[in-house]
């Protein structure tokens, strides 16, 4: 028997966060958050993705929608309405290495209310999870 039976996802606060902050790489901070879910196994969390609100200057999504100059009061909002930034992944080490992240962050993306979605990574050099994903 699998153990993916025994797993579901529900939607995250930024207050799940501090439990999953021990295995990221990054600060423990985290912007304000826009959307997330949390993995579960049976009762235990095992993975969080927790979606923020965009950065302004991000020159290659800039370039891609041919954003230039300053940004207009519509802008922003058009901005903040459509695009979130996928800016937390956690999995659980226990859980690792077995494509678990790929198809999680799959789902969260799928159930994820906003239209558009980046991600930026320094672990990407090194596991292309969101490219998997």
């Amino acid at each position: 028997m699998s153990f993916a039976t025994n797993l579901w996802i529900s939607t995250a606060a930024r207050s799940d966060w501090p439990y999953f902050a021990r295995w990221h790489y990054r600060s423990h901070r985290v912007g304000p958050t826009r959307y997330g879910t949390v993995l579960w196994h049976r009762r235990e969390p095992i993975g969080i993705c927790l979606f923020t609100s965009p950065a302004m200057s991000l020159g290659p999504r800039n370039r891609f929608f041919a954003l230039s100059g300053r940004w207009t009061t519509t802008g922003l909002k058009a901005l903040n309405h459509q695009l979130v930034t996928l800016s937390r992944l956690v999995l659980h080490p226990s859980y690792r290495g077995c494509g678990l992240a790929a198809a999680f962050v799959r789902r969260s993306c799928r159930s994820c209310p906003f239209p558009w979605i980046e991600t930026l990574t320094e672990l990407g050099r090194t596991n292309p999870v969101f490219e998997r994903a």
